[in-house]
């Protein structure tokens, strides 16, 4: 599932999104990652300005991160 070319991973965590099981997965790199647990495949990937340091879903489908001294919603849009 993960390449050694990815950074240290600080938080795992697991959600329904877009009706797949998925992993939301964070690290030092500063990004937040989608994979599809079904096929092991990279989803998306949410740059954010520092280290990531806890991941979550949310049932509505957002992924909740903690970076620095914020906790943001990142919100998902289906594509146009």
């Amino acid at each position: 599932m993960c390449s050694s070319d990815l950074a240290e991973v600080t938080a795992v965590a697991c959600a329904q999104l877009d009706g797949r099981t998925t992993a939301v997965t964070s690290g030092r790199d500063h990004a937040v990652r989608t994979w599809d647990l079904r096929t092991r495949l990279p989803l998306d990937r949410i740059d954010l300005p520092t280290d990531v340091k806890a991941v979550a879903g949310t049932p509505s489908g957002d992924i909740v991160a903690a970076f620095g001294r914020d906790i943001v919603v990142l919100e998902r849009w289906a594509d146009a």
